[in-house]
């Protein structure tokens, strides 16, 4: 018994000892959260395999996924979730469950387009471990309280100073340890992040940051596969969120983002192209304006991805652009346009508005308001001082910035809501430094048909406070009953800065059909027919002949008559008691002017002559790289294929254009081998070597490609080669 003994005793020992091995070193945190599914990594002291058990009650993890195989560091992925749902797990081995803790949840992506209210935390410079990136941490979580956070968005430079595996444990996973368990993570990458290794190449997995970070290149979480994972795009609700590398180069042809070129542009103007979610926010880590730590008038990537990218964000209409780099906190205009150093920057026309938005009381600080698909106007806001506050440069403040701040540091807490986004800077100490509100489709005048006798709804389009007229209370939406044929009604917020009217009218008879048309109507522009019919019709159904029309059921339709000539257009309308009779008109389209573009030449070189343009009929304009008047100068020009365009419009106001490409070579790097520069009179013939080869010799005492000492002067002679 006494052997019996000892034996249990020795096997329990080891059985406990060989457990005290592992531990947790660094994690969990979550990773490619979508609707359905979400991938949770962490670390281990010693080698294992992957388990996680999870569920929607903390007290019942039924549901479990097991990665068989030994790692340390481990990446489990859990499928069939439900959408918009509240997960709690547990992490560990088969084993031993090393981690189940009440902070270890997670929460699904709403369905798609969804308009709830979201909240993500944003995050720029922040790894440094420092006592200020403590307070910033700290003050954000006394702030935020008991609401959920959707997102955990980090704008690069994550681990200082050269994004170090350790220093990503110090300075990020040591620091976030309670919110990573529990905030979805979506990080982009900054240029200290490269720098573990001499190769910046994007995806290289050298560098530590592509080896801790799973992103979604396969457009798991929505938005178009980028198939790298430097870069990616995620829909959260009605948000599209495009995360850049701005620093990291291709592998192929070491392209970096601000080259238009390049596959990460492309891949951005598809993805954007393809987006329908109502708001849009790209992120990356340098700032294209910014007078903090760096300067974005005098360092190249800053001014190139001002340059070169800022046109294509602003063709698809993006809401807010958010960056890191300088150690500061700045924020723009709603500001569209500028392309240009600070100093170029004009409020009258550069600023969509020149309110602060920080919707507030205070004087003219009324939201930023985007009506319509075709609305212009960026927010750029650099927030790199998560972690710490560095000195500014000359002409701080940048002249398009609404606030500047460069003592404090903080970090951005994001909160979109249906058609309203706000955004606000909590400073390490706590105090909201700078706030601003966007507001998209509000302000609506509608008008609304109604049988006598029925109440109706009316809805406000925005989200705040609501004041109705005729007493009708606070809230957002009322039910009214119209007692006169015509009724208005009107809701505004608390500072007057946004207002909703609603005509309602009274149908009492079938509708009349009829439109308008501009006068001149021109082959191939487009052109709106607007309803006049009566009776507040609620569908509208149009043909058009010799025309393309994108929807013939909507109430204002845009045309482009493909055909010149005599066209007609037919009008059938609907209202609440039925539908009127037909009713058409023969219009008449004029052509479009023929339109021809000549050059005097189509190749040339960079040091040749200004090539004359022509362009027939004569009044016209030239529009291209290094096109002035009707000159196109090779100098001025890029290598390779320019585009000119010549645009005319006729005493009619139709228009066309033709356009040609011209090749600019670059002028060829030349050298003359096998001639020194000091020879005897008397010294034998010299045959002359040109590279490349193909050229022509001359000058005294030149012969085809020989030079004679003796038949040329004593001093200096020149020899060319051309």
């Amino acid at each position: 018994m006494i052997k019996f003994f000892y034996s249990f005793i020795f096997f329990n020992l080891c059985y406990c000892a060989f457990f005290a091995q592992i531990f947790l070193q660094r994690g969990p945190y979550l990773q490619k959260a979508s609707e359905h599914a979400i991938t949770i990594r962490w670390r281990t002291s010693d080698s294992s395999n992957s388990f996680v058990r999870y569920g929607l009650n903390p007290n019942q993890l039924l549901d479990s996924v097991l990665v068989l195989g030994s790692r340390v560091d481990h990446i489990v992925q859990l499928n069939n979730l439900q959408s918009a749902s509240k997960y709690f797990y547990a992490i560990g081995s088969s084993d031993t469950i090393l981690q189940n803790d009440p902070g270890n949840y997670f929460i699904t992506h709403p369905p798609m387009g969804s308009q709830n209210k979201y909240r993500f935390w944003v995050a720029g410079d922040c790894g440094t471990g420092y006592k200020l990136q403590l307070d910033v941490r700290n003050q954000f979580e006394a702030y935020r309280g008991s609401n959920d956070i959707h997102g955990f968005l980090l704008l690069g430079d994550n681990a200082y100073s050269n994004g170090l595996d350790h220093e990503y444990q110090s300075g990020f996973f040591d620091v976030y340890n309670e919110q990573l368990k529990h905030f979805n993570l979506w990080p982009a990458i900054g240029n200290h992040d490269y720098w573990a290794t001499p190769n910046y190449l994007q995806g290289f997995q050298g560098t530590p940051y592509f080896k801790i970070f799973s992103t979604p290149q396969n457009a798991e979480a929505g938005g178009v596969p980028s198939n790298n994972p430097a870069y990616y795009s995620y829909n959260y609700g009605n948000v599209h969120f495009v995360a850049l590398d701005s620093y990291g180069q291709e592998s192929s042809n070491f392209k970096k983002m601000y080259d238009t070129t390049s596959a990460q542009i492309i891949w951005l103007k598809n993805d954007l192209a393809a987006n329908a979610m109502r708001w849009t926010i790209l992120y990356w880590h340098h700032p294209p304006y910014t007078k903090g730590s760096h300067n974005s008038d005098t360092e190249g990537d800053l001014v190139a991805i001002r340059e070169n990218v800022l046109r294509i964000i602003e063709r698809y209409k993006v809401d807010l652009v958010m960056n890191g780099h300088s150690h500061n906190y700045e924020r723009s205009y709603l500001i569209n346009g500028h392309y240009g150093n600070e100093l170029s920057h004009n409020p009258a026309v550069h600023n969509v508005s020149n309110s602060s938005a920080t919707y507030d009381f205070s004087s003219n600080s009324c939201p930023y308001i985007k009506n319509g698909p075709l609305a212009n106007g960026t927010i750029y806001v650099v927030a790199g001082n998560a972690g710490k506050v560095t000195f500014t440069s000359p002409g701080y403040p940048h002249n398009a910035m609404a606030f500047s701040e460069t003592v404090h540091g903080g970090s951005l807490l994001l909160e979109v809501e249906g058609n309203r986004l706000d955004c606000k800077f909590i400073g390490d100490d706590g105090v909201i430094r700078d706030q601003f509100t966007v507001m998209k489709d509000v302000g609506e005048k509608q008008i609304i048909g109604t049988l006598g006798g029925q109440n109706i709804v009316l809805s406000s389009s925005y989200v705040g406070s609501y004041n109705w007229s005729n007493n009708l209370g606070t809230n957002s939406s009322v039910s009214v009953l119209p007692n006169q044929t015509s009724n208005t009604y009107i809701v505004h917020d608390n500072q007057n800065c946004v207002s909703d009217t609603f005509q309602v009218n009274i149908v009492t008879s079938l509708p009349t059909s009829n439109f308008s048309f501009p006068t001149t109507i021109c082959q191939n522009q487009s052109v709106v027919f607007k309803d006049l019919s009566t009776q507040i019709p609620i569908s509208w159904s149009w043909t058009f002949t010799g025309a393309n029309i994108s929807s013939a059921n909507v109430k204002n339709p845009s045309v482009v008559f493909q055909n010149s000539g005599l066209q007609t257009v037919t009008l059938i309308v609907t209202n609440l008691l039925g539908s009127s009779t037909n009713y058409s008109q023969t219009i008449f389209v004029n052509a479009r002017p023929n339109v021809n573009l000549i050059a005097s030449a189509l190749t040339t070189c960079r040091n040749s002559n200004p090539i004359t343009l022509v362009g027939t009929p004569n009044g016209g304009s030239f529009i291209g790289n290094a096109v002035q008047s009707n000159t196109f100068n090779p100098a001025n020009a890029i290598i390779g294929s320019n585009l000119i365009t010549y645009n005319y419009t006729n005493n009619l106001g139709c228009k066309n254009s033709d356009s040609i490409n011209i090749q600019v070579n670059n002028i060829p790097s030349i050298e003359i081998l096998n001639l020194n520069d000091t020879v005897c009179s008397n010294s034998a013939p010299i045959s002359l070597i040109g590279i490349p080869a193909g050229g022509v010799f001359s000058g005294m005492g030149v012969s085809n490609n020989v030079y004679i000492p003796v038949a040329s002067s004593q001093g200096i002679n020149t020899i060319l080669y051309v």
